[in-house]
């Protein structure tokens, strides 16, 4: 159950549906947080960005492999 002021992280190259979804819906009308970032380039330089975005209120991480449309494996 997600509420208003909720975080969530999302892959940056998502399916467009889903992008338009948290960017529209999430944040303009649930008012909720979203961050989006790419994951296909998990080093220990990226680990460390990854604990900075995680938050208290972080509420999911959505990832989808292979990622629509460039097909970036996460």
């Amino acid at each position: 159950m997600f509420n208003r002021k909720d975080h969530i992280i999302c892959l940056d190259d998502c399916y467009g549906g889903t992008n338009r979804f948290l960017r529209t819906i999430a944040v303009n009308m649930w008012k909720m947080d979203v961050t989006f970032f790419d994951f296909s380039k998990i080093n220990d330089k990226n680990m460390i960005e990854i604990d900075k975005i995680l938050r208290d209120n972080t509420k999911a991480v959505f990832i989808e492999t292979c990622t629509n449309p460039t097909l970036k494996s996460v």
